[in-house]
């Protein structure tokens, strides 16, 4: 499932291999520096040492390369990334992937030419077609829950067998195992793990229970 041509890099590659491993990705909204270390601390310690640190709450590029600088092994990347400058802080900062929420070619090209594993979001057959031709083997479907869910991604995969998935915008705790048990999702990703409010708050311990509630749904603990 995760093989392309030679525009899907290595890199990518082995990036969806460890987020299908991760099966989870953490979207942190809130992007307060002062509680990066901390929150990576935490991310780590409850065995998801990766988050995606949305470029729409301003500051992320501090808040990605201080998560890197407490924890060098920790995938940080940067989302919502829309144009090539935000790109670039991204690269600057260290981030170990950029995703963005639609199709944007200018952004996929930089980040092939940076090195930086990139997932393009795609909400139509169109986006997805478009991706496919670019040689982009793994896509965000967004936002998940408004296009229809599991059943519009069951629906692209027939077409398109070669393509895998990772929906975000509704998921939630509640439903991500539903699209998990879908072959063709490598990982879903959404907020409900670092909630805004309770990281602005610094309520670490209210994020490390929504962490390990995340966790028995996936299976990762008993």
């Amino acid at each position: 499932m995760y093989t392309g041509d030679q525009y899907f890099e290595e890199t990518e590659i082995e990036m969806v291999e460890k987020f299908h491993r991760f099966r989870a990705i953490p979207v942190i909204t809130s992007s307060e520096p002062g509680r990066a270390e901390r929150l990576a601390d935490v991310l780590a310690e409850e065995g998801f040492p990766v988050a995606e640190v949305t470029f729409r709450a301003g500051r992320a590029d501090e808040m990605i390369a201080r998560m890197l600088k407490k924890r060098p092994d920790f995938m940080a990347g940067a989302g919502t990334v829309l144009t090539v400058d935000q790109a670039e802080l991204a690269r600057r900062a260290g981030a170990r992937f950029v995703v963005s929420p639609g199709f944007n070619n200018k952004v996929g090209e930089y980040c092939k030419a940076a090195g930086i594993p990139y997932i393009p979001g795609i909400a139509t057959a169109t986006e997805l077609q478009k991706a496919f031709e670019m040689g982009y083997r793994a896509v965000k479907i967004f936002p998940a829950g408004v296009l229809g869910g599991l059943p519009m991604i069951r629906a692209l995969s027939a077409p398109y067998p070669d393509m895998a998935f990772m929906p975000t915008g509704g998921v939630t705790q509640v439903n991500m195992r539903e699209y998990l048990d879908y072959e063709k999702v490598f990982a879903v990703g959404g907020s409900w793990m670092v909630p805004q409010k309770e990281l602005d708050d610094g309520d670490f311990e209210a994020i490390r229970s929504k962490l390990r509630e995340t966790a028995k749904v996936i299976g990762k603990t008993e």
